[in-house]
């Protein structure tokens, strides 16, 4: 359906490389249909969590080390994803806020 009709994808879930699979799936059967593949945006979405350590779960590429979501973020950008959504599950505000400082501070000075 979102070669035939989208203008975006919308993933929630799965490996950085499963993402870049589907999506070249997805803009190949535009082509076929007549359509322009590049006019099928990315936009994926992560659950975000800065931790200390590696966390190495490829389902979770958002959550980990600042130098390995860095490399992710980067990692997406090559497959195509012209955004990313950052989720925080749970409703505790000062972890929520943590997190985003975290980002903020730790992981978008290497993202760029």
């Amino acid at each position: 359906r979102c070669a035939r009709l989208g203008d975006g994808w919308h993933p929630n879930g799965g490996t950085i490389e499963s993402v870049g699979a589907a999506y070249e799936s997805i803009k190949q059967d535009a082509e076929r249909r007549g359509r322009d593949p590049d006019a099928i945006s990315l936009v994926v979405r992560c659950e975000l969590d800065v931790r200390d350590a590696k966390a190495d779960d490829p389902t979770a590429p958002m959550v980990g080390a600042p130098d390995e979501l860095a490399r992710n973020v980067e990692r997406f950008r090559r497959i195509g994803a012209t955004e990313i959504v950052l989720g925080i599950s749970g409703s505790d505000v000062e972890r929520i806020r943590r997190i985003q400082a975290a980002f903020a501070e730790r992981v978008m000075p290497l993202a760029r």
